[in-house]
């Protein structure tokens, strides 16, 4: 595959109210990405009702934290429809980076690079 026909497919992670969101918009802009945000992802889904939605409402009803596998499913359900574009994943990240990158490299979508969460 020559350079001008690889799709770049990125994932973007930090906490809620990071600024994801801002820098998402900012990139997905100017590179003509497609955005993908897990949380409005999330927020569609629990709207319609979907399995996954409704599954992971539990979960906040309940005050716990969306299971990792439940959330890869979600981010997974989209991207497989994405095969042809470019795109740009926000995740939430949260203290948890490692798991989800884990989870995004077995997606085999991207190869996220092994990292440390820096110090604050």
């Amino acid at each position: 595959m020559g350079a001008s026909s690889r799709l770049l497919r990125a994932v973007i992670m930090g906490a809620p109210g990071s600024g994801k969101g801002t820098v998402s918009s900012r990139i997905t802009k100017h590179f003509e990405l497609k955005h993908l945000s897990s949380g409005d992802l999330l927020r569609d889904n629990m709207l319609r009702g979907t399995e996954i939605g409704v599954l992971a409402k539990t979960f906040i009803e309940q005050g716990k934290l969306i299971p990792d596998d439940v959330m890869t499913r979600l981010a997974f359900h989209e991207l497989k429809n994405l095969t042809q574009y470019n795109w740009l994943l926000d995740e939430r990240g949260g203290g948890r980076e490692k798991e989800r990158e884990r989870n995004i490299n077995q997606l085999h979508l991207v190869r996220a690079p092994a990292w440390d969460k820096p110090a604050t």
